[in-house]
């Protein structure tokens, strides 16, 4: 800064003559950032005057806009307008963050400690798109306290078979769960992280969202988005310690999940002793169209004429499946089955705690 005002002008054809040099290599640059550091504030380090003229290539970092104002890592791209933290709740569910991300990434890894049922409904759509797509996605949970749902994993693992069938030759869906019992100086697994990956971006989130519905919608969950460019450090410990975790993980297997099924029914039974109770808020079931309820009002009086079989005939697309659940919920009703269901459920908590 303190250059002669005449000496100056005599820097810029240096300029000229490094760039004729760099022109010449293979590959050749596709742009340059010019410039210098002026004192040590501005990360100047060796106290002359030298001007750096570096070569830049399409690609070489996720979103370049910006140019000499990433010497500041948080000022650089300042038309880039995503927020680095998602705080939950109606006004910012983390699902506005992370599904635009389903639609673009060729690379998705998930780290949810607890997988519920409601969650991977939420995203069932999110996940066979991106896999037929060619995306490669895998999933990693884990068994701590067998809070996580058979239910959804059974869901996972046939969503992995259909997309196998449906995918491309890159795309693939992958569940593996960590076995707490076989962790070293620890029994707890907790981590949350979401991470999307492609040519121009790479983008993972850090905080409390399992894979639930309530953690993906309405839930109050805190999620900090981590940019490749911006803290690649920070990216690159996300990645690596999700392909850590993932090298330890048990492949999940009908066979695993059958066993266990198990585990999770008698933990279910005991936290139900103790008054204790895992949440999970499903998407609310769609009430009986003016169709269905002409359907279930003949099933319930037909039934009352002591018959014990029926069939129900309903054009396509009018809902037969969810008629056949509507009428088992007004089956359910019915006090005696009611009944039924509470003294085997006593029996079976009996047979439970004598083992």
């Amino acid at each position: 800064m303190t250059l002669p005002t005449g000496a100056r002008g005599s820097r810029l054809p240096l300029i000229d003559e490094v760039r004729a040099q760099l022109d010449a290599l293979t590959p050749k640059p596709d742009g340059y950032n010019v410039g210098f550091n002026a004192g040590e504030a501005a990360g100047q380090t060796v106290m002359h005057l030298h001007l750096h003229v570096i070569p830049r290539y399409l690609g070489d970092m996720d979103d370049p806009r910006g140019g000499v104002r990433h010497v500041i890592p948080s000022k650089g791209n300042y038309l880039q307008s995503a927020k680095p933290l998602s705080t939950g709740g109606e006004k910012d569910p983390f699902s506005r963050h992370i599904l635009p991300l389903f639609e673009t990434a060729n690379e998705i890894a998930i780290v949810a400690a607890f997988v519920q049922e409601s969650g991977v409904l939420r995203i069932r759509a999110a996940l066979r798109s991106a896999v037929q797509r060619g995306a490669q996605v895998r999933l990693l949970t884990g068994d701590y306290l067998e809070i996580t749902s058979a239910v959804g994993l059974e869901l996972l693992l046939a969503l992995e078979e259909t997309t196998l069938e449906e995918a491309t030759e890159s795309g693939s869906l992958k569940t593996r769960v960590i076995e707490v019992d076989a962790l070293e100086g620890t029994k707890v697994f907790h981590p949350k992280a979401w991470r999307f990956e492609a040519p121009r971006h790479g983008i993972a989130f850090v905080g409390s969202s399992n894979l639930s519905r309530s953690a993906l919608e309405a839930g109050i969950e805190w999620n900090l988005r981590v940019d490749r460019d911006r803290d690649h450090e920070a990216y690159t410990q996300v990645r690596a310690a999700f392909e850590g975790l993932w090298d330890t993980a048990t492949p999940l297997t009908a066979q695993w999940l059958a066993s266990y099924s198990r585990r999770a029914q008698r933990a279910a039974m005991s936290r139900g002793l103790a008054g204790e109770k895992a949440e999970e808020v499903l998407e609310p079931a769609p009430t009986p169209h003016s169709v269905q309820r002409e359907a279930l009002a003949k099933l319930s009086k037909t039934r009352a004429q002591g018959f014990r079989r029926g069939l129900v005939i309903l054009a396509t697309g009018l809902g037969k499946t969810w008629l056949a659940a509507f009428d088992y919920r007004q089956l359910w009703r019915n006090s005696a089955l009611r009944h039924a269901f509470s003294s085997s459920r006593t029996v079976t908590n009996c047979w439970s705690r004598r083992r």
